[in-house]
């Protein structure tokens, strides 16, 4: 089906057909949180305040690295700049300590 609008009624058009920007981000965890919950978190702060403009592609894989931080490979519909790529990580690792037992 084909359905049209007049140019008016556009507010943002976004073309998510491009090659998507794969980054990484490193989050420092407290010991009690493991990999596996920074994704969700991350995933629910896209689109939030200071960062509506953040929209991730496909899942996000995290893992432990060797400096006892976790990384999170990201795909974006366009490259993170580094105020929002320094947003996502403070806001990541002040809602894990404050999920501490």
């Amino acid at each position: 089906s084909t359905m049209h609008f007049p140019n008016s009624s556009l507010g943002v058009v976004r073309n998510l057909s491009q090659e998507a920007c794969r980054t990484t981000l490193r989050v420092r965890v407290p010991e009690e949180h493991t990999a596996d919950d920074a994704p969700s978190l991350l995933r629910g702060l896209a689109g939030t305040d200071g960062l509506t403009d953040v929209v991730f592609l496909g899942d996000l894989a995290a893992h432990e690295s060797s400096t006892g931080e976790i990384e999170v490979e990201v795909a974006t519909s366009r490259a993170l700049g580094g105020v929002a790529r320094d947003r996502l990580v403070r806001r990541t690792e002040a809602a894990l300590r404050r999920d501490g037992p």
